[in-house]
Order: structure tokens, then C-alpha cells, then sequence
């Protein structure tokens, strides 16, 4: 039985969300052979506040040298 959890920031539409989870129930019934009714799948929306990365939740704001950082963002 096959569980699949999406931790996701919240913010997305249901519909959104949903159609997520059915390519999600979709992808493991085809690459592992699992029943449909076998496969649990759900979603978690977590607020900005309570995920980060490094030190910095998602809420505040990026610094220069974290864009700096970003594709793209580099210097010649």
C-alpha cells in the first residue's frame, strides 16, 4: 500500500492541489503496478512561517547575496 505525502507552501488552489495528487496516484500506479485503491496520497500546506531553509523561514525577506545566488542572478 503505497502512501505518498506532498509537503507543499501553502497558497495553491484546491483544484490545483488536487490535480497534483491524481498525477501523484496516477504515477505510482504505473511505475509500480499498485491498485488504485491502494494508493494513499495527501497533501500538506505548510505556512511560510514554519519552513525553511538554512536559518531563514520562507516568510522574511531574501537578501542580496541569497539572489545573488539564484540562476541567472550571476555576474559576468
Amino acid at each position: 500500500m503505497p502512501l505518498v505525502q506532498i509537503s507543499l507552501l501553502e497558497g495553491r488552489s484546491d483544484d490545483l492541489i488536487k490535480s497534483c495528487i491524481k498525477a501523484v496516484a496516477e504515477a505510482v500506479h504505473q511505475t509500480l503496478g499498485a491498485p488504485y485503491g491502494a494508493i494513499s496520497v495527501y497533501a500538506v500546506e505548510v505556512p511560510r512561517a514554519h519552513w525553511a531553509t538554512g536559518v531563514h523561514t520562507k516568510d522574511e525577506p531574501e537578501t542580496a547575496a541569497a539572489q545573488a545566488l539564484k540562476p541567472g542572478n550571476e555576474k559576468s
